[in-house]
């Protein structure tokens, strides 16, 4: 099997890995100090070397390779590093093998999932167990081994199956927050583009029109083209704010662009002047940008309306028509839904009435 990059090695999961080795040191005094021929205390050393090298390597890649189920991962790995316990087994003694079950142990329960993991969990700590009845030469060494057979399971099981939790509920709140994200790309797409596009649309039509009545009158078409073409640059412009989430509405011109999509409606508009509307809304003029956008919107695109009123205070906007009205109080679209949310996480409210044409009035109490 061919390993393919040396970036997909964790030096994370490794580091971690390693800071556990420092419990074979009482490997290491025991080979040391016990009476054993040299021959043998050599090749303990050896083992033990091989495996405190090859355990980092083996959980460096447990996440990445070699490739396939993590399940192959496990048993290739678990494989490589029973190399050593093995030899140590038979070239020193099986007597000090158990001191590699917390080791493998920990490779089953913190990279597998599921069923797998517990039954593998079972069948260590069971030859752990074997191991300690066949080879242990006294009760105290009996008890050592069947410490390690419980305590790891005891103490690592809970901790990886609440590290799994974690990491559930980690990927499910970074789901939550890119459908968040999504949802308010798609609010500033609606938001932004609504009011550009219906100008784009009223534009249009009178472009056709005029060509339909008046085909010899070609500065008037030229001019709406003119227009056309501009908008579409504006509309392509906010596309891009919107997905970088730049975009920052600017009272005055929301205004201006206000005024100017309701006279290109037919729509006779009364509204302070864009930058003395600007100076009334102060701090609220960010948010009252959104809001006038989306009103005036609603009321090129369904109101009916031949006139318009729009009213500014320093706490407050409305947008009032003499269209005809909702059939439902409060009902709306996603634009406005879309609207009163962002209202509401600012700390304002809004009321909407449609009983004879529609009113959008918005009321933030001093606050941005």
């Amino acid at each position: 099997m061919k390993m393919k990059a040396a970036a997909k090695f964790s030096w994370t999961d490794s580091a971690y890995a390693s800071v556990w080795l420092i419990f074979l040191v009482f490997s290491i005094v025991s080979l040391a100090t016990d009476d054993m021929p040299s021959p043998q205390r050599t090749f303990g050393f050896v083992f033990l070397i091989m495996f405190a090298l090859m355990y980092p390597i083996a959980n460096g890649y447990l996440g990445s390779w070699p490739e396939g189920p993590v399940g192959q991962r496990v048993a290739f790995w678990w494989a490589v590093l029973c190399i050593p316990i093995i030899g140590f087994s038979i070239f020193v003694s099986p007597l000090f093998s158990y001191v590699f079950f917390p080791y493998m142990f920990a490779i089953t329960v913190f990279t597998l999932r599921g069923p797998v993991r517990l039954w593998l969990a079972v069948i260590l700590v069971a030859a752990c167990t074997v191991l300690a009845l066949l080879f242990a030469p006294s009760k105290t060494i009996l008890m050592v081994w069947l410490g390690h057979a419980l305590l790891s399971p005891i103490l690592m099981l809970p901790i990886a199956l609440v590290s799994e939790k974690v990491e559930r509920q980690d990927a499910l709140a970074a789901e939550v927050a890119i459908a968040h994200e999504r949802e308010e790309i798609a609010a500033d797409l609606h938001d932004l583009l609504g009011q550009t596009l219906t100008l784009l649309s009223l534009k249009a039509d009178v472009a056709a029109k005029v060509a339909e009545r008046q085909p010899e009158n070609t500065a008037v078409i030229k001019e709406s083209l003119d227009e056309i073409a501009g908008l579409s640059r504006v509309a392509l412009a906010e596309v891009r704010a919107a997905v970088t989430r730049t975009r920052m509405p600017d009272f005055a011109g929301e205004m201006q662009a206000a005024r100017r999509a309701l006279q290109t409606a037919g729509i006779a508009v009364q509204s302070p002047a864009p930058e003395e509307s600007a100076r009334v809304a102060g701090v609220n003029s960010y948010l009252f940008g959104w809001v006038l956008r989306e009103a005036v919107t609603n009321v090129v695109r369904h109101s009916g309306a031949s006139s318009c009123t729009i009213n500014v205070t320093p706490t407050s906007i409305t947008v009032s028509d003499n269209g005809r009205g909702f059939q439902q109080v409060g009902a709306g679209g996603s634009g406005l839904s879309s609207m009163k949310r962002r209202v509401e996480e600012a700390g304002g409210s809004v009321a909407i009435t449609g009983d004879e044409g529609t009113t959008v009035e918005v009321r933030m109490a001093g606050r941005n």
